[in-house]
């Protein structure tokens, strides 16, 4: 699978609009009643919690891009050592809080 194709980037576009305007919010039995208000407040709270997440990975990939340009030329080997200490401590952090 080719994940520079456009057709995966195309996916990909979709797969976003797709998390905000899930029209699966509550998949449990055939509902009878329909609320309409319970409804638009979930549909905007899952729309909120998309936009947000992809925003914040979209900083912490700019962040890495810029480590990533600033490490290119430095020649300070202490900060490089710092910064990978850092990263390693962000990076173990994540792993234990998605395997719990």
């Amino acid at each position: 699978m080719d994940l520079e194709s456009a057709a995966f980037q195309d996916y990909k576009l979709q797969r976003r609009q797709w998390r905000a305007t899930d029209e699966y919010k509550n998949p449990g039995p055939i509902q009878f009643t329909h609320h309409e208000t319970i409804d638009r407040e979930c549909s905007d709270t899952y729309g909120h919690m998309f936009t947000e997440t992809d925003n914040l990975t979209a900083e912490i990939t700019g962040l890495c891009n810029s480590i990533q340009n600033d490490v290119l030329f430095s020649e300070h080997r202490h900060l490089l050592v710092a910064a990978l200490s850092s990263l390693k401590s962000a990076k173990q952090v994540i792993n234990a809080l998605s395997q719990s």
